[in-house]
């Protein structure tokens, strides 16, 4: 394996779509395949892996669950889900666990490129990394650049609330950058994570003692724990016996006041508690993120779009972002990759958005959008209607009569 090279597992049970995958990605990256979930895992957890392109269904162990027990072997390993046209709302809702984006069989051979260079990219970039910001210009947004400012004086610990899909952890760096001009000194784990138990050994302990098992930390100076209402007794109690120039900032989904948390340990976050609003409580700050993200996936797939449309942007303002930035980040990935130029339009949104506002006035979109997406199937498979509506997960005789 060439150690210079990045590290992309794929993971289906078609062999033909293994074979595609390696012979797109082999000339640039180390290819590694499985077949099923528990050999993926077992992968992962040998070596390093920067990118994974995950199935949705596979016998045994699916998708979702391979997904969600990757993320714990390996947190900062980026995941795109590889779906059929009928799964598409169960790959949508994997963003919300974690994955970075999902395609849709059949899929172009650029749009696997781009999606590989660009995690990758944004891999190669995270150690040299200047202080993030906040995006958003809305009234939410700008009081909690100004909360965590004013934490940013100090060095006492701080919680941060915010649904799954939010930036927690880039407002943790925020803080630590703002206080100490710098992005290093920062660790960034999750609670129960392997590569928390990895660092800390089996539950996270002393400076002290990490010194004497020989792992120690060089100017560390503030740990972000995500997910930290799910340690262990144990845990919270070593946790507490840091030392006190290390700063440590916990990340939760909700308050964890009212539960089993360590009492101690919440006191100690209890004076600085930030919350970061969901983005559906941010209609304001929509367009600010949709036109950001555009023009970073401009740059990075080499795209010259122009603006969101009208049409596309009433649709985007209806949805609900329940994977919130991740899922926004994901959205305009795809409608970058799938308008050629120009202004984005309705049909390059992803499908799963689009599905959900046939009961909404866009049936004219949605036709349009139907009908491009129909074409685009039956050329990639040679006008076959079978294997054409196979893939659209529909009857044959459904398909003849939207073709009629």
């Amino acid at each position: 394996m060439n150690q210079d090279k990045s590290t992309i597992l794929v993971v289906d049970d078609e062999s033909s779509i293994q074979e595609s995958f390696s012979l797109v990605l082999g000339s640039d990256y180390n290819v590694l395949l499985a077949g099923t979930g528990e050999v993926a895992l077992k992968k992962a957890a040998d070596q390093k892996v920067d990118l994974v392109f995950l199935d949705i269904r596979m016998p045994g162990m699916d998708g979702i669950e391979t997904l969600s027990r990757l993320k714990k072997i390996s947190p900062q390993t980026e995941v795109v889900m590889v779906t059929a046209v009928y799964d598409v709302q169960k790959a949508s809702q994997a963003i919300k666990y974690g994955a970075r984006d999902y395609v849709v069989k059949p899929f172009d051979v650029d749009q696997i490129l781009s999606i590989a260079r660009a995690a990758v990219f944004k891999k190669g970039l995270l150690a040299a990394e200047a202080c993030p910001r906040l995006l958003g210009s809305g009234e939410k947004i700008r009081k909690l650049a100004a909360a965590a400012k004013k934490i940013a004086e100090g060095d006492e610990w701080a919680l941060i609330l915010g649904e799954e899909g939010l930036e927690k952890e880039e407002l943790a760096r925020m803080i630590h950058c703002i206080r100490r001009g710098t992005s290093s000194g920062f660790l960034s784990v999750t609670a129960g994570s392997d590569r928390a138990e990895k660092i800390f050994g089996k539950e996270i302990v002393s400076t002290e003692e990490l010194t004497r098992r020989g792992r120690t930390l060089t100017n560390l100076q503030t740990v972000f724990i995500d997910r930290i209402d799910r340690i262990s007794p144990s845990f919270a109690k070593k946790l507490l016996s840091f030392r006190d120039d290390i700063r440590i900032i916990g990340g939760v989904v909700s308050d964890p006041s009212g539960s089993d948390f360590n009492r101690d340990l919440y006191q100690k976050f209890s004076l600085n508690i930030l919350f970061v609003p969901p983005l559906r409580d941010r209609a304001g700050d929509l367009v600010e993120l949709l036109e950001h993200y555009r023009t970073h996936y401009n740059n990075l797939y080499g795209k010259k779009t122009n603006l969101f449309s009208e049409d596309a942007l009433s649709v985007l303002s209806l949805h609900p972002w329940p994977g919130n930035l991740t899922e926004l980040k994901a959205v305009v990935s795809t409608a970058v990759l799938n308008q050629k130029e120009g202004e984005i339009a309705v049909s390059s949104l992803p499908i799963y958005i689009l599905l959900a506002f046939r009961s909404l006035p866009f049936e004219d979109l949605y036709a349009e959008f139907e009908k491009e997406l129909i074409d685009s199937v039956m050329k990639k498979n040679g006008f076959d209607k079978q294997k054409a509506a196979a893939l659209l997960g529909i009857k044959p005789h459904v398909l003849e009569s939207k073709l009629q």
